[in-house]
């Protein structure tokens, strides 16, 4: 069973690896800008 998991854990990687960093990009174009003083006040 982990073999199987560990296998198609890897195998869904090597196929959406690039999709993965552009699905972020888009979603961070599209979310509205939060400023580095928000940021600050949050952590």
């Amino acid at each position: 069973e982990r073999y199987l998991d560990e296998y198609s854990y890897r195998l869904n990687r090597s196929i959406y690896k690039e999709t993965i960093f552009d699905n972020l990009i888009i979603k961070m174009m599209k979310h509205k800008h939060i400023g580095l003083q928000i940021i600050k006040i949050s952590t």
